[in-house]
């Protein structure tokens, strides 16, 4: 939902959002999902995103 909000924000008012603390990028806390993990990359497997998935 922070992504959403960020982009929304952007496009009402040209505002982006500013980097989190401690990060050089805005960190939307969503999670990369494949089945196909590479090392050093984290991610949750298919399974536990279709159990996450409210869609």
């Amino acid at each position: 939902a922070k992504g959403i909000e960020a982009i929304k924000a952007w496009a009402d008012s040209g505002e982006k959002p500013q980097n989190t603390d401690g990060l050089n990028f805005y960190d939307t806390g969503v999670n990369l999902v494949t089945d196909q993990p590479v090392d050093g990359v984290p991610s949750i497997d298919v399974a536990e995103g279709m159990d996450r998935c409210w869609g």
